[in-house]
């Protein structure tokens, strides 16, 4: 599988961009030159909100909660609590990207007018 590793990251780059360049009103990730993009995360006032939502509308994403031991940071939990994974497996195709970019667009302009 080794010898797919370069289309594997250049699709997740694709990826990626269409995130970045698409979503409006969640945090985007910073420093974006060079990753790899084995994650691509946002964060939102309400994770478990969005998190829902997304599911309801058979989208799978994933929350950030990683044990770790005690004592947890303060910064570490208020960014685990805000933070949400979104799929960006190289299968998935630009439909099933802008699909899901739809749908948090149009949460996250529900949110903002409420």
């Amino acid at each position: 599988k080794l010898k797919y590793l370069p289309e594997v990251l250049a699709r997740r780059k694709e990826i990626a961009e269409m995130y970045l360049e698409g979503l409006l009103g969640v945090g985007l990730p910073n420093n974006t030159e060079g990753r790899v993009w084995q994650d691509f995360i946002i964060t939102v006032p309400d994770r478990d909100g969005l998190f829902n939502y997304l599911k309801e509308k058979g989208i799978e994403t994933m929350k950030n909660e990683y044990p770790m031991p005690i004592p947890k940071l303060p910064k570490s939990l208020e960014y685990e609590a805000h933070s949400l994974r979104l799929p960006i497996n190289e299968v998935l195709t630009d439909g099933e990207i802008k699909r899901v970019i739809k749908w948090i667009n149009k949460w996250s302009a529900s949110v903002a007018s409420s």
